[in-house]
């Protein structure tokens, strides 16, 4: 593996319209097709005294679930790298 690694942060902004399931994709893509080795999913936070802080917070919890999918996902692909599933072994 190459000493740089493409990683990738995505925030949840709570105006927009992204389903985690679309988040989840878009990971999935870029792993797949532009070897991304890391994705963040830092949950939004408004700032005082800045244009985004009437924007309202995105829940922690959002941010803990979409990690605990995509390393989910992460190791099924790995698995299925690893095991061939048609031999039925």
């Amino acid at each position: 593996m190459s000493i740089f690694q493409l990683i990738f942060n995505f925030v949840l902004d709570g105006g927009s319209d992204e389903s985690d399931l679309e988040l989840l994709s878009t990971t999935d893509w870029l792993m797949k097709n532009v070897r991304l080795t890391r994705a963040y999913y830092p949950a939004f936070q408004p700032i005082r005294d800045t244009s985004l802080e009437n924007k309202p917070a995105v829940d922690p919890i959002r941010e803990h679930r979409l990690y605990e999918a995509s390393f989910l996902l992460f190791y099924i692909d790995a698995l299925n790298d690893k095991t061939d599933l048609s031999s039925g072994v």
